[in-house]
């Protein structure tokens, strides 16, 4: 690990109690024992990312999501896989470890039959029972596959107490740009022209902090009963049954009010760099009938795997980005005046 004071780097042996053995120096968060093998220079790193250049504000769940990305799972196939082979190693090492010595040492004076013969049925009992495991394995693959679960190693809870707890015992501050969203204030307009509708308690807070809310207008919701009436109602949503469900309720109670900001299954299936995708077990037929109708089979096939991701995933930057555009359709003028400079919110 490198220190963030020193710059040295240090083995785990040589950073007892999160302190550098060169500088004596503490630091916050250690590697080997943080979430998502979180280290202060990688924090700043991430928060660097997340704020971009235009400084803006980022909550613990996007900070999380950031960090915990590259550790997650890409194939449901994995889980069965360990235990496929896994089952056949361990097969392999409990018959023959003990059984071979065994078969050689006391074997041949316990019984009539010799060493050779001994080890032909040692090794024929463990290719037997290692077939049966592969036989067994092979047939709950369909179910293992269905069941089979990728997410985040802990909670938004867990996570931001154990971050904050250690940051703020070394540098006494927040991490640069963070908001916690677990006491952040949402901010409201005080004559909304549009609502922001998601359930997200994070994306609520980052668009808050962000000055988009006074900027444009907004009235952040969580619920379709909190929307005022007679105005627009922009729908953030995941990728997900749940998130696609939010948007149909949303155009049945409020019409051509409604719009769909995202984020869709599509634009989480096909983004580059790729977004963080997480798994439920596959849905069941009547779950699956609930999808819309309209939906491509791609998009389709994807929710049905189990396969999601949440918008508060999403990078400030893009969310603020696709709040505009979605504004824009209602105040054309403000969208040029945006592509000509006049305007400083990032694009993407």
């Amino acid at each position: 690990m490198i220190c963030p004071h020193c710059r040295a780097d240090v083995r785990y042996r040589d950073r007892p109690d999160h302190t550098c053995s060169q500088c004596k120096r503490e630091f916050a968060l250690d590697p080997k024992t943080a979430p998502y093998r979180l280290h202060d220079l990688r924090v700043l790193r991430l928060a660097d990312k997340l704020s971009t250049d235009a400084h803006l504000h980022f909550t613990y769940e996007q900070l999380r999501y950031a960090a915990g990305k590259r550790t997650l799972e890409t194939s449901i196939e994995s889980g069965w896989r360990i235990a496929f082979w896994g089952t056949a190693g361990a097969l392999l090492f409990l018959t023959l470890t003990p059984g071979l010595p065994l078969a050689l040492a006391v074997g041949p004076s316990a019984t009539d039959l010799s060493e050779g013969t001994l080890v032909t049925w040692l090794f024929t009992v463990s290719a037997c029972l290692i077939a049966l495991s592969m036989v067994i394995n092979g047939l709950r693959r369909p179910s293992m596959l269905r069941n089979y679960r990728i997410d985040m190693d802990d909670s938004l809870e867990d996570f931001a107490a154990t971050v904050e707890d250690r940051w703020q015992s070394v540098y006494g501050t927040t991490i640069p740009g963070l908001v916690d969203e677990r006491r952040a204030g949402i901010e409201h307009a005080a004559s909304p022209r549009y609502a922001v509708l998601c359930p997200s308690r994070s994306v609520l807070v980052c668009l808050s902090w962000n000055g988009i809310v006074r900027d444009r207008d907004l009235i952040p919701v969580s619920h379709p009963d909190q929307v005022p009436p007679n105005i627009p109602v922009l729908v953030i949503h995941d990728a997900s049954p749940e998130g696609l469900g939010l948007v149909a309720e949303a155009r049945r109670r409020f019409g051509p009010r409604a719009v769909d900001v995202g984020l869709s299954p599509q634009t989480a299936m096909s983004a580059e760099p790729p977004r963080l995708w997480l798994r439920t077990p596959t849905l069941s037929n009547d779950a699956a009938a609930t999808l819309p109708s309209d939906l491509p089979d791609a998009e389709r096939a994807w929710l049905e795997t189990g396969w999601w991701t949440p918008v508060s995933a999403v990078p400030p930057r893009r969310l603020i980005a696709a709040v505009n555009r979605a504004i824009d359709r209602f105040e054309p003028g403000t969208a040029e005046a945006r592509t000509v400079g006049f305007l400083t919110w990032p694009t993407v």
